[in-house]
């Protein structure tokens, strides 16, 4: 916006200007996507893996925050945290087992990881975050943190059926709160069935 003040005399008018500068506008804030911001891991040697996500542009060096929540009745894994990097895109399926989640029409895009631990311990599949809102951490032997920055932290849960596991993501209390992501994990073996029929939720939330 800018002030013009005349000031006159008989040979001339003079125009005086003066600037106002605009108030800073504020960073738009940007929306976490359950699609293209969650993915799954699987560690596949001592420090890398295979990383599937619906986002073709991720790009090498990346971080990834890797939540290892182990199922319910599991006696030897504990939950954890760990970070990992892509190292790059591949064309090619790096594992088999990730197939694609059925919540979603896209089409699904595979990384290289690697891992920060110097040898890998824990499940050897993960859910995989990135850059979520707010940290990870393990509470009550349960990773939890609000990843999507709407003020309820978000729970991690997965369960089994014939032939392969269902990781969630749940904002709230797994099976009380709401199902925010979901990917199928092929095992190709019989598997005790344990899911409920709530944990079948979809489509994912974008």
């Amino acid at each position: 916006m800018k002030a013009a003040f005349w000031s006159c005399s008989f040979a001339s008018c003079v125009v005086l200007t003066l600037g106002c500068s605009k108030p800073a506008s504020n960073p738009p804030q940007t929306t976490f996507s359950y699609e293209k911001q969650v993915g799954i891991a699987s560690l596949q040697g001592s420090n890398g893996g295979c990383f599937a996500i619906f986002n073709d542009s991720l790009q090498p060096g990346t971080k990834v925050v890797l939540a290892d929540q182990p199922p319910a009745n599991e006696q030897y894994d504990k939950p954890a945290v760990w970070e990992a990097s892509i190292v790059e895109r591949v064309t090619e399926v790096c594992d088999n087992h990730l197939s694609a989640s059925h919540d979603s029409e896209g089409e699904v895009s595979w990384y290289t990881l690697r891992t920060s631990a110097p040898e890998w311990k824990g499940t050897s599949v993960q859910v995989a975050i990135i850059d979520p809102k707010e940290a990870l951490v393990v509470r009550d032997e349960k990773v939890t943190g609000d990843i999507d920055g709407d003020g309820t932290a978000e729970f991690f849960r997965n369960c089994f059926s014939n032939e392969g596991v269902h990781y969630q993501v749940w904002t709230g209390v797994p099976l009380e709160g709401r199902g925010r992501w979901h990917w199928y994990y092929y095992a190709g073996y019989d598997l005790e069935y344990n899911c409920s029929e709530k944990e079948y939720f979809g489509p994912k939330s974008r």
